[in-house]
């Protein structure tokens, strides 16, 4: 059999169990062909983990593949097929219907890799289960058999963060009712059956395209007592974008693959939404290189828009290496759309995103993820402010589109020493932790509530101790 030739692959057997490519964690040889039959107890299924995977990568698998079938062979159905290199904190799962899977790693001649190392562990139920991936495919018991009686399958698909799922029916089979109360496919936008319903399925006509909202589809497959039929057979795929919900913390979007070249032919869409009580959201790129196709951007482009569809206003459509200014929308929401052709590819982008209220003044103590001292806005000036710890204060400016004209003014100054008013707080030297300057003499006024003590306690101490203190001291 092909890996005895090779010296790689074998049966595997048992509840659970570990394999990994030829001379993993080194570099894997050239020209291999590794075939390795994962089989389980009579009504199980078995859960295939890839920890990490590090391969050549090919827009379209033609170098280096990890391919995973559902059954004892590769004339089974195929449901995955990997060669883009993930980190170890990333780990792709796949799960068969039924009790075998098939794992086989095939390489070229040309440049070589990591490779992958995978565990596997049976499921008791036959079908179902997790895939996390950025595609591959499902499909009923038996397939393309009939499926039996009283089926109850349930998968949980998720692609990569920032993406979206899609799930296109290459058959379909199920028995008809009207209301699909009998066998049918329900398939939910989201983690479980909580989820908003993206579509209930039966009958035979092969289902529309189906694509999710977030990086993540709940799909259940149930069958009664009655008729049998063929099933189904499901591809999914992921698309990048996504819709964002944001707060003020925010987070990062970026083109795909970034920071490699994205890929030709992308379309990528992302709606994001300040959540309330925010009303605006602002995006800072913090790199830009997309090609430049000239006028307008007709080749590669990012458009941005104030809304959240096609119909929205447009803010501008950006490519070439000149990094946008921020953007922020006018509306509470901003629609990113991301294009490329089939020429010359890039670095893509990278951009922060964060909802903001009208316009505001933020102060945190040391820096965007310090204590907030406060968020101003209006015309009533704010109370005199001075840090307490390491001498560091973080300021942020938030402006209103709708409203221009607003302004602030704010004078600060060096200072060691002030009256500090409270329960607890902590107090350093002049430019802790490095040396404190000559000839400082600083004081700190404490003051707590009435009928409370004060327990100072020195965390650390390093004073010039020359002529007992004569020189520079603490009181």
């Amino acid at each position: 059999m092909l890996w005895l030739q090779n010296g790689c692959g074998g049966e595997l057997l048992g509840p659970k169990g570990r394999f990994s490519s030829p001379g993993y964690p080194d570099r894997y040889p050239h020209n291999q062909e590794c075939i390795w039959v994962i089989h389980g107890d009579s009504g199980s299924s078995i859960e295939l983990t890839i920890h990490e995977f590090d391969v050549e990568y090919h827009q379209t698998c033609n170098f280096d593949v990890l391919e995973v079938y559902g059954g004892p062979d590769i004339t089974s159905v195929r449901l995955a097929q990997l060669c883009r290199t993930r980190p170890p904190n990333n780990p792709l799962v796949v799960s068969s219907t039924g009790n075998y899977i098939t794992v086989r790693f095939k390489t070229n001649s040309n440049s070589n890799a990591k490779g992958f190392n995978a565990t596997w562990k049976q499921i008791a139920g036959g079908c179902g289960g997790n895939f996390t991936a950025p595609n591959g495919e499902i499909h009923s018991p038996n397939y393309p058999s009939p499926y039996g009686s009283n089926v109850d399958c349930s998968w949980v698909i998720t692609v990569d963060y920032h993406h979206r799922v899609l799930l296109d029916f290459a058959d379909f089979d199920l028995e008809h009712h009207q209301s699909c109360d009998s066998d049918y496919v329900a398939v939910y936008d989201g983690l479980d059956e909580a989820a908003p319903v993206l579509g209930k399925l039966c009958g035979s006509l092969i289902p529309k395209r189906i694509t999710s909202t977030h990086n993540v589809i709940y799909v259940r497959f149930r069958s009664n007592n009655s008729n049998e039929h063929k099933g189904f057979r499901a591809q999914f795929d992921q698309a990048c974008g996504s819709y964002i919900i944001t707060d003020d913390v925010g987070g990062v979007i970026t083109s795909p693959l970034y920071p490699k070249n994205y890929l030709d032919n992308q379309k990528c869409s992302w709606i994001i939404r300040a959540q309330k009580p925010f009303n605006h959201v602002t995006i800072s790129f913090t790199d830009f290189a997309i090609e430049n196709g000239g006028a307008n951007c007709p080749a590669d482009a990012l458009q941005i828009l104030d809304g959240d569809n096609y119909a929205a206003p447009s803010i501008g459509r950006y490519c070439g290496n000149i990094m946008p200014h921020p953007i922020t929308s006018f509306s509470d929401a901003l629609f990113i759309n991301f294009s490329s052709n089939n020429v010359n590819t890039f670095k893509g982008f990278r951009t922060v995103y964060a909802a903001s209220t009208s316009a505001y003044l933020e102060i945190r103590e040391g820096n965007s993820t310090g204590q907030l001292i406060g968020r101003y806005c209006g015309s009533s000036l704010p109370a005199n402010y001075t840090s307490n710890e390491r001498h560091i204060l973080w300021v942020k400016f938030v402006s209103d589109p709708t409203s221009p004209g607003g302004r602030f003014r704010a004078i600060f100054s060096h200072l060691y020493g002030n009256e500090i008013v409270g329960f607890q707080g902590q107090i350093a030297s002049p430019l802790w932790p490095l040396h404190y300057p000559h000839n400082a003499n600083y004081h700190w006024t404490i003051t707590v509530p009435a009928s409370y003590i004060i327990h100072v306690r020195i965390l650390e101490l390093d004073i010039d101790a020359i002529q007992r203190c004569r020189y520079d001291n603490l009181m």
